[in-house]
């Protein structure tokens, strides 16, 4: 389920913390809902069994407003305290909105960035999942928008969103005009000045003699640069980076890659690859219902 909020959100200048209290007003009501509704194969009702994620100060916001409401025994955690726990409700509250991610400032991103964290937390639920969050946001920003648009989709077409009237189409209406702006704003930007200055004091910088650099100079090489967000990895002749290739990849036509999900669907799986850093990715499968995460290294 998800439970789009275009809320907004305040600091806690002490904690230098954000927190979103249109999304504790949501997520208390949903609570309350789980609550009313327990379905009888889910056993007794017990609002131990109900955890609420999310970070910073929202946490501590949550936990102070469900005990205003008589419900201080459902759980409010950190994500980084979840491994190892299962519950049979897990809310998570994203707390950013689009406006909030416009500072530079924001920390504690993760849910926008991380798809390890998100595998985590909603691994930890045994029945159901909650998203209260802006959809614009999750949609818009951050490595991890893919996921949420997939989520989000799959909401809205078994109608388990809300408000009801929510739509791919008004999510993306209001994607693509926010994209319009910021595009407008970085030309208007570009008009007023140039970074001519930067790129020629960091050339200044680099040393002739490095031999990395003097291998990537040499016209006469044919060379694959191999280059992650930390920097140069590693440099080396196109022949033998084919060679290395040929060694550790096969290549199957769609047509056969096909026939092997047809001959096991418990080895083979249709995924959604989503790049984490250079060497590293997360594979989320299409057709399992909640869906596996692979890790991919290397």
């Amino acid at each position: 389920m998800f439970c789009h909020v275009p809320g907004s959100v305040e600091q806690d200048m002490p904690m230098t913390s954000w927190y979103n209290i249109s999304e504790i007003t949501q997520v208390i009501e949903k609570v309350q809902e789980m609550l009313q509704k327990w379905p009888d194969e889910w056993e007794a009702r017990d609002p131990k069994s109900i955890c609420v994620v999310s970070h910073g100060f929202q946490v501590t916001a949550m936990r102070q407003e469900l005990r205003r409401k008589q419900l201080g025994d459902v759980v409010v955690e950190n994500y980084e305290n979840l491994p190892g726990r299962e519950f049979r409700v897990i809310i998570i509250s994203t707390v950013h909105t689009k406006e909030s991610l416009r500072t530079a400032a924001s920390p504690k991103l993760e849910f926008f960035n991380e798809a390890r964290v998100l595998n985590t937390i909603i691994t930890r639920a045994q029945s159901q999942v909650i998203v209260v969050g802006d959809a614009i946001a999750l949609c818009s920003y951050g490595q991890c928008s893919k996921i949420w648009k997939r989520f989000v989709q799959e909401c809205i077409e078994k109608r388990n969103v809300t408000p009801e009237s929510l739509t791919l189409e008004q999510i993306k209406q209001v994607v693509c005009d926010q994209e319009r702006w910021t595009w407008r704003s970085m030309e208007e930007e570009e008009e007023e000045g140039s970074d001519a200055d930067s790129w020629t004091s960091e050339a200044e910088s680099l040393n002739a003699d490095d031999p990395i650099l003097q291998e990537l100079l040499d016209e006469s090489k044919k060379l694959r640069v191999t280059v992650s967000e930390e920097g140069l990895l590693n440099v080396k002749s196109e022949e033998s980076a084919q060679q290395s290739n040929r060694e550790e990849y096969v290549n199957f036509s769609l047509p056969t890659m096909r026939q092997y999900l047809q001959m096991n669907r418990n080895m083979y799986k249709r995924c959604e690859l989503v790049k984490e850093v250079f060497d590293r990715a997360s594979a989320f499968t299409l057709d399992d219902s909640p869906p596996l995460n692979i890790q991919i290294k290397g």
